[in-house]
């Protein structure tokens, strides 16, 4: 049997190439080209236009896993919830997910980490803390999602 892929997936990768599209008409008619010039050419111009916006902070991305969610690793077949973020320059965010329970001897279980299109989210906001235990209120720390694009 075909798996299909996400129907999200999909409507992701036409959304993309849709801005594609569009971002090298707008490119043609500011740079008043009669036609586009070589792929490469608009592939530079888009690097360059990245690299400033994120010199500037001016990039909004979309996060699908937040920390809360109970979520699985669809390698491994690993559930919990989801407790740690970890985003790298490269591009590929890690996720930390903390499995219920202890292991036979009572320790809690080691923290899961995976790449982030191998998680898929079951429930989102699953965990929810009593009052207004916040960690970031609780250890003092920054408010969540401060920094970057969290």
């Amino acid at each position: 049997m075909l798996d299909l892929p996400n129907p999200s997936l999909i409507a992701d990768l036409c959304a993309a190439l849709q801005e594609a599209v569009e971002t090298s008409e707008r490119m043609r008619v500011e740079n008043n080209w009669e036609r586009l010039p070589e792929a490469q050419a608009v592939i530079d111009k888009m690097n360059s236009t990245l690299a400033i916006a994120l010199e500037y902070g001016e990039m909004v991305m979309e996060q699908r896993v937040k920390l809360g969610d109970r979520a699985r690793d669809v390698l491994t077949g690993m559930e919990g919830i989801v407790f740690g973020i970890t985003s790298y320059a490269t591009g590929c965010d890690h996720i930390g997910l903390k499995r219920q329970g202890t292991t036979p001897d009572g320790n809690q279980f080691d923290m899961h980490w995976c790449d982030e299109p191998l998680v898929e989210v079951l429930e989102t906001g699953a965990l929810q803390l009593p009052g207004d235990a916040s960690p970031a209120k609780k250890n003092g720390g920054p408010p969540l999602h401060s920094f970057g694009r969290r």
